[in-house]
């Protein structure tokens, strides 16, 4: 094949598909921006730095991606995620959840829940760094008081062998992420209260 159809093919393979061939690059990318951090011991509660660019750069990568019709970097979680409520401020939750072995995760679609609320924290454990899954918590500051987490178990976004099935939503489950948070976590301090718009109400009433 000749030199310049076969880089024309190369391009049109790539163009036809971005994300196929984007996810392992960004996840290498990030693998070794959180090496760096993790030597760095920035990947708890006191780098808010991440929670910042999250909140004020991904949504406007989220506009850009759906109107190129490329993919997406932002969403609504459903309810079905919600795996309980620390009774703690988002602030102590994250040192709570640092605590017992999570970490920032930056490289994650930014959330909001359908009562409109954004997410306070992206949190994520793995094995290790290279692991093919992770377990992903995302928090939620109550009006009330106290830390609504949601959590799902899936593939790792920052391991190039798996960001593709990752993106792709492959094996995602809110079931597992529950199940796994809440053993993960002191028996106890995940409690359930009434997550969604006038749910509390409804049940005072019953």
């Amino acid at each position: 094949m000749p030199t310049r159809t076969m880089f024309e093919h190369i391009v049109s393979t790539v163009t036809n598909n971005p994300v196929r061939y984007a996810a392992p690059v960004v996840a290498g990318t990030f693998l070794l921006i959180t090496l760096y951090q993790a030597e760095k011991g920035r990947r708890g509660p006191e780098t808010e730095f991440w929670e910042f660019v999250r909140g004020t750069a991904i949504p406007l990568l989220d506009r850009a991606g759906r109107a190129l019709n490329i993919g997406y970097a932002a969403y609504t979680v459903g309810y079905h995620e919600y795996a309980g409520t620390l009774d703690m401020s988002a602030e102590d939750a994250e040192s709570f959840l640092y605590e017992h072995g999570f970490r920032r995760n930056p490289l994650s679609a930014y959330k909001t829940l359908p009562d409109g609320r954004e997410e306070a924290g992206s949190w994520v454990y793995r094995e290790s760094l290279f692991a093919t899954k992770q377990l992903h918590v995302m928090t939620f500051e109550r009006d009330t008081g106290g830390t609504d987490c949601f959590a799902h178990w899936e593939y790792s976004a920052i391991n190039p062998l798996t960001a593709l099935r990752h993106y792709r939503g492959k094996d995602y489950s809110p079931k597992q992420g529950r199940e796994k948070l809440r053993n993960r976590l002191p028996e106890g301090s995940l409690t359930e209260k009434p997550v969604k718009p006038g749910e509390a109400t409804q049940q005072a009433r019953a």
